[in-house]
């Protein structure tokens, strides 16, 4: 099932969710505009809930932020040991021509 709130029609609600999952008890001020893709999972019958919200940045000073995380993970010295588990750890081709694998025929038909 699924469904989908508006939340300045359901602020009071919401509140009370978030304030149920903090540790201590506070009083909160929600700006709506923050609460855009955030994603609650009921569960009514466990009686428990999921909430995710996903952070990205919105702002010029976010996206420069991004663009500086960016440059210093292409800058870094390759791993040696990354991608080794798929077998993409060498930059030389491994297979050949020859090695490609024809199938066998399995079922021949016998001349009459």
């Amino acid at each position: 099932m699924f469904a989908h709130m508006l939340i300045e029609k359901g602020i009071g609600w919401y509140a009370e969710l978030l304030r149920l999952s903090l540790s201590e008890s506070r009083e909160m001020k929600i700006n709506p505009r923050n609460c855009v893709g955030t994603v609650i999972a009921l569960n009514g019958h466990r009686k428990y809930f999921c909430m995710y919200h996903a952070k990205h940045p919105e702002s010029n000073r976010g996206a420069k932020r991004m663009i500086k995380i960016t440059r210093h993970l292409s800058s870094m010295p390759t791993d040696p040991e990354a991608g080794a588990f798929l077998g993409m750890d060498s930059s030389d081709s491994e297979t050949s021509m020859s090695d490609i694998y024809e199938p066998k025929i399995l079922l021949e038909e016998k001349p009459s």
